[in-house]
């Protein structure tokens, strides 16, 4: 089974990256700000870090976002991503943390929206790292139970993360989440940047 957890990596050297180069999958090495775009999105990322086994980032979220989800921004999340709802999430600074359910459920629908883009990130790898089940039977139309889906994808990897608010009112903050590859790590932070602001945005995805 796969393994989330939301807790702090060990401190390592950075490797600063500037977010449109380091998003490029093409390229492991880059620096420099991105460039100014025509819209500001909801939710940003203005400096990527790729340190030994971890992504450091810089979060911006824009004066015109909500810094904080709603119910209703929770379920059309959880709606196109439910496993999100199963991720072990200890934040204990989340008003809506639950000591009795440590999941990222229990806090989606009143957390802030870098909390719930590292969870995307870590939900992206997730997806990616993905394998059958070893030594399992194949699956026929005779057996329902087989036919339901699995509550987790099997891999053997660990994913953590961190978030804190460096200026809630600048909406500044900083993320961080490991990786068993760097490059499949930039796609996923690509991926959830597109799928956040995209439901922010109202847009289908």
């Amino acid at each position: 089974m796969f393994h989330v957890k939301h807790s702090a990596p060990d401190s390592v050297s950075a490797t600063a990256f500037r977010p449109a180069a380091a998003l490029n999958p093409a390229s492991r090495c880059a620096s420099s700000r991105a460039a100014a775009s025509t819209s500001t999105p909801a939710i940003a990322v203005e400096r990527v870090s790729v340190k030994r086994g971890r992504l450091t980032l810089r979060v911006r979220v824009a004066a015109h976002a909500p810094r904080r989800t709603t119910p209703e921004l929770a379920r059309r999340i959880l709606q196109a991503r439910p496993m999100l709802a199963y991720h072990t999430c200890v934040h204990g600074d989340d008003p809506a943390a639950n000591p009795d359910n440590p999941t990222f459920g229990a806090v989606i629908e009143n957390t802030s929206l870098p909390h719930v883009l590292e969870h995307l990130i870590i939900d992206e790898q997730v997806r990616n790292a993905e394998t059958p089940r070893p030594n399992s039977a194949p699956v026929t139309p005779s057996d329902p139970a087989a036919l339901a889906p699995s509550p987790a994808p099997f891999t053997d990897a660990t994913f953590v993360g961190t978030t804190e608010w460096l200026d809630e009112a600048a909406g500044l903050a900083r993320v961080e989440v490991n990786f068993t590859d760097d490059l499949v790590a930039l796609r996923a932070l690509r991926s959830a940047l597109a799928f956040l602001n995209g439901i922010l945005d109202g847009k289908a995805v």
